[in-house]
């Protein structure tokens, strides 16, 4: 008699469905681009940093050849005033071989090492079939079909524990191995590039240690709202179709098919 007195409720269902097509669509689509991300952004800065070693290389060549010319020159005249204007070039190339532009680097900070790109490739494919799953439960629901309830159920459990995990290594694993990143490159960055004492009255210059507690904090705090901003969602969905009204919707459902059978 309490499960005949219960009003079905298809419109939350059916609601569940639409938002379960368009976060698969969306939300897929997104984690496939951060995956590309995540792939090409070191493969890029690896090929610019081959293109600029590259150019940098010519033009200490071409620096040779110019001071091999000037050289050859010196050796060849004896008009005072030539040879001194060769000697000054001679010497401006000379400090420019041995002083040549700091060399350019693009940094992942760690991206690619293991403590960083464990957890975040996880992320990407776990997400990519977790969203996968979500869109052929959004037709489940949209039909109310049983198995569409179950699952959507299912899908969201699954994503609960994905997102509180993989950000949970994000901030446990990755961001120290990022923050030590940050602390190795920027060190280095300084060494050729030391920072210019700041103006009276200003912050000083951020050191490199300060540098990586600042990021280590940023993608702690990060994965904490992501963990938090992410569970809302499966949360939701597991308490919405587990209200009876919306659970009767699929059973009466069901009755329906079977008394139209008999019928």
């Amino acid at each position: 008699m309490a499960e005949a007195s219960i009003t079905p409720n298809p419109v939350v269902p059916r609601a569940l469905g639409v938002m379960h097509l368009i976060s698969a669509v969306v939300g897929g689509g997104l984690t496939v681009l951060f995956g590309l991300y995540f792939v090409a952004i070191p493969a890029f800065f690896g090929w610019v940093q081959q293109n600029v070693a590259a150019r940098t290389a010519q033009t200490q060549a071409s620096r040779q050849s110019r001071l091999d010319d000037v050289k050859k020159q010196l050796e060849e005249t004896t008009e005072e005033r030539l040879i001194e204007q060769l000697t000054e070039t001679k010497v401006e190339i000379e400090v420019e071989l041995e002083n040549p532009a700091p060399e350019f680097q693009l940094t992942t900070f760690g991206m690619g090492t293991p403590p960083v790109a464990g957890p975040l490739g996880f992320q990407v494919f776990s997400g990519v079939f977790l969203f996968g799953l979500m869109g052929v439960a959004g037709i489940g629901l949209l039909m109310l079909r049983r198995w569409g309830r179950a699952l959507a159920v299912m899908t969201a459990w699954l994503f609960l524990v994905q997102v509180i995990t993989t950000n949970l290594a994000i901030a446990l694993v990755a961001a120290p191995a990022m923050a030590n990143g940050v602390r190795g490159e920027m060190s280095a960055w300084y060494e050729n590039h030391p920072p210019k004492p700041s103006e009276e009255g200003g912050p000083p210059p951020l050191t490199a240690e300060e540098l990586g507690a600042s990021t280590q904090r940023l993608i702690v705090a990060n994965a904490i709202g992501l963990a938090v901003f992410g569970s809302l969602y499966p949360a939701l969905t597991i308490w919405l179709l587990g209200l009876p009204q919306n659970k009767a919707a699929f059973t009466r459902r069901k009755a329906a098919l079977v008394e139209d059978d008999q019928t």
